[in-house]
């Protein structure tokens, strides 16, 4: 008995995961460098305490997100020819205006770089097989990592400013995107896609320098939902 159970229970195993290998074997792996532009994002202020600034009571408002840069690198599997999925990540860069009211007080103007980083899984239905040009449209989903870093705040009424400190955090990100697969070679494959691209949220530190000796602290500046328009094209190899 025990001597079949060593015959049977590998032939079993071998039998269950039969349909798993047959599947792995029909499709094919590959990797992919990817750089492109950012443009026009849009973001909203969480203006949901108010309470913003040196004085803790500011608004923010007239909020843009400038065009950027980013790059990135992806890992992905085919399941079929219509069918893929794939692990990215990239990095893009973009500046960041708005304007802050303190109610009874004054007006401050900021400028700030945005440094996103996101992780995303994404999947993929190609529409055209077959051709020169094979278009689809996926959706993927992960974490971003948001940073406002150079963060300089003028004040209009007194023409002076201050620097404040740097803030991040890390949040859901979504992505929807069309585009298409122009194959170069057997294993080389030019990939061209639009995408909308959600990093989430956003926030400056808690403190400023009004001088090299003189730092205060401050309510954060904080912004919901930062979403770019991407534009990217990438190299990728089959293997």
């Amino acid at each position: 008995m025990g001597r079949q159970a060593h015959v049977l229970l590998p032939a079993a195993i071998a039998t269950l995961l039969a349909p798993v290998f047959a599947v792995a074997e029909s499709g094919d792996f590959y990797a992919e460098l990817f750089a492109g532009k950012s443009w026009e994002g849009s973001s909203a202020p969480d203006n949901g305490t108010d309470s913003a600034g040196g004085i803790y009571n500011g608004s923010s408002r007239a909020i843009e997100l400038d065009d950027g840069d980013l790059y990135g690198a992806r890992l992905g599997w085919a399941l079929s020819p219509a069918w893929r999925f794939d692990l990215s990540y990239e990095e893009l860069t973009s500046d960041l205006e708005w304007i802050t009211d303190y109610p009874g007080c004054c007006t401050s103007g900021f400028t700030s770089e945005v440094e996103s980083r996101v992780l995303l899984l994404s999947a993929y239905y190609t529409f055209l097989q077959q051709g020169l040009f094979r278009p689809y449209a996926g959706v993927g989903v992960g974490v971003a990592r948001n940073r406002l870093d150079d963060i300089r705040e003028t004040w209009d009424d007194l023409g002076q400013g201050a620097d404040v400190v740097s803030g991040e955090n890390t949040n859901f990100a979504w992505r929807l995107v069309i585009g298409t697969i122009v194959p170069l070679t057997e294993a080389l494959q030019l990939n061209l896609e639009l995408s909308a691209l959600n990093t989430g949220d956003a926030e400056s530190g808690s403190s400023r320098w009004l001088s090299d000796v003189d730092r205060n602290p401050i309510g954060k500046y904080q912004f919901e939902d930062l979403v770019y328009t991407t534009a990217t094209a990438g190299i990728r190899y089959r293997f």
